[in-house]
């Protein structure tokens, strides 16, 4: 009885968090992708592939409030059509959720090489990969609260460093909005193409129905946290590749390498002492 009452106490800030969290990805690894997609642009398809997922993230919360169950997708397509599609679509979910976990471990730890630890092995990166995603395991079969305390932390400490990333940027002496031309650097292909591939980085708000019963939170009002989420994520992602691709022109920025693009040389290094000399005296 205990147990059921703390997870009640689930703060929906909290929730609002995870499914911030959720959705974005290791951008500092996959910005440069981005960019050499569409140039400056990928930014604009990063607004309009959101604009489009309201629609969808309005559905979901308008199911939650219908199907108030813990399972989301599952319990929708089960009531809809029936055990079988219900089994198969939560599976084919489930296997996407642990590739993007894996993606999402390496990435994290190949940050750690690259800053921190030039020169490990292929071998200490994937071991080191496994023991993260055993930690990992370990903490998600914890008390939800436990899980949804450290998700909000590291959410915000994400969001932390963008902001301090967005300041070194924009207040450095290279970054100037001459180098967002051309805007559409590749073309109309180059930027439908990119606005294409960039659906699956607003995969994520899908999780908030999951909570529905363990959140102090009306289920008729989850729409607004999903909603929310999925705002703040369109923000995020439209301004980041402005703000990156404004700091060279065009033509050295799509030869960088891509993590080198946004915390090497063409970026952070470039930045880093004029900003903080700029700050501290």
């Amino acid at each position: 009885m205990e147990d059921l009452k703390t997870c009640k106490s689930f703060n929906p800030w909290y929730l609002l968090a995870m499914a911030i969290g959720a959705m974005i990805g290791p951008w500092v690894v996959m910005m440069q992708w981005w960019i050499q997609l569409s140039g400056p642009s990928i930014g604009l398809a990063f607004t309009l592939v959101g604009i489009m997922c309201v629609p969808i993230a309005l559905v979901y919360g308008e199911m939650t409030a219908m199907l108030p169950f813990t399972g989301g997708p599952f319990v929708y397509v089960n009531s809809a059509f029936g055990k079988h599609a219900a089994f198969w679509s939560t599976w084919g979910l489930l296997l996407a959720y642990l590739s993007v976990l894996g993606f999402l471990i390496m990435a994290a730890i190949q940050l750690v090489q690259y800053l921190w630890w030039p020169d490990m092995t292929q071998l200490q990166l994937v071991v080191i990969g496994i023991i993260v995603a055993i930690l990992i395991f370990l903490l998600a079969s914890r008390s939800i609260i436990v899980s949804a305390t450290a998700q909000f932390g590291m959410t915000v400490v994400m969001l932390l460093v963008a902001v301090v990333v967005i300041l070194m940027f924009t207040t450095n002496d290279t970054f100037t909005t001459t180098n967002w031309s051309p805007f559409f650097a590749t073309g109309a292909g180059g930027f439908f193409t990119g606005a294409a591939l960039m659906i699956t980085m607003y995969f994520g708000f899908e999780l908030v129905p999951q909570f529905v019963q363990e959140c102090n939170y009306p289920a008729r009002s989850f729409w607004k946290i999903i909603l929310g989420s999925l705002a703040f994520c369109i923000v995020f992602y439209s301004i980041l590749p402005l703000v990156d691709s404004g700091m060279l022109p065009w033509s050295e920025l799509q030869n960088t390498e891509m993590v080198d693009a946004t915390i090497g040389g063409t970026s952070l290094d470039v930045g880093s002492s004029t900003w903080w000399q700029g700050w501290l005296y």
